[in-house]
């Protein structure tokens, strides 16, 4: 039943990140709302071990979401999207 929540709510996360992903959506509204979910140093490493346990490469929006937020937290001030 755990598995089943969790792959629930993964695919409800890829679904609304896949409107990230396409700008479908407002990036900036997306990225402030989600970015909680993958900070290393709030303890939030959940998402990617049960990525990497059901097989990460299923969820593109989810690991480019989370790649988007680790380059950007290496990328100095510059000249953001329009």
């Amino acid at each position: 039943e755990i598995r089943y929540l969790v792959v629930k709510y993964l695919i409800t996360l890829e679904t609304v990140l896949t409107g990230w992903r396409h700008n479908i959506s407002d990036r900036t509204i997306i990225g402030e709302e989600f970015r909680y979910l993958f900070e290393p140093k709030e303890g939030n490493k959940m998402l990617k071990l049960f990525r990497q346990v059901l097989g990460e490469e299923g969820y593109p929006a989810i690991q480019e979401f989370e790649e988007h937020l680790v380059a950007s937290k290496k990328r100095k001030d510059g000249k953001g999207p329009l």
